[in-house]
């Protein structure tokens, strides 16, 4: 799957973790790199989704399963 966003923070978040979900690579062409963004990419690494960077697209990788993490 592949789309492009608006430079928005909002849609960018969305746009992640929607593709988090996804069963197969999703690229999203040109999502806001910002702050918040790249802390939210922060999160969805640390719960098993791989990011891959190029100029102007970054691939997502999940998928992040809901029931694959249980709480402490």
């Amino acid at each position: 799957m592949s789309f492009q966003v608006p430079s928005s923070k909002s849609v960018t978040h969305r746009a992640y973790l929607l593709a988090a979900l996804c069963d197969q690579p999703t690229i999203i062409h040109r999502p806001l790199r910002s702050g918040d963004c790249n802390a939210m990419r922060d999160a969805l690494s640390q719960l098993g989704v791989f990011f891959e960077d190029s100029d102007d697209s970054v691939v997502v990788r999940g998928p992040l399963r809901p029931t694959d993490y249980q709480l402490p």
